[in-house]
């Protein structure tokens, strides 16, 4: 499950890719269209080595996908794929000068 839901993320990273840039300025009003997300539109961020996921954002795609998003998240932290934070399992990240807490998937 964990290696399925590693490719189902990363295949929906490269489809959604204008909802993880720091350009895309609809964070608070827009509705992404092509998937029914309502606002917030914006997913996440990607890093250089990392795809950094809001939270509640990751859990709904995961869930929608069939997954159990708490059950996956811990797996990703298991086996190396999660970015932690000693024991947290979100980190601080940067968003437009601020400060939020968010889930860092390794890129390969």
């Amino acid at each position: 499950d964990t290696q399925r839901a590693l490719n189902m993320l990363e295949d929906f990273v490269s489809s959604h890719d204008k909802a993880f840039s720091e350009e895309y300025s609809d964070y608070e009003t827009g509705i992404y269209k092509e998937t029914g997300y309502a606002a917030p539109v914006r997913f996440g961020v990607i890093r250089k080595k990392y795809v950094a996921f809001y939270r509640t954002e990751l859990e709904k795609i995961l869930n929608d996908a069939g997954f159990s998003a708490d059950k996956i998240i811990k797996e990703f932290a298991d086996e190396g794929i999660l970015i932690t934070n000693g024991n947290h399992l979100d980190n601080p990240v940067k968003v437009n000068g601020k400060c939020v807490r968010m889930i860092c998937l390794k890129l390969n």
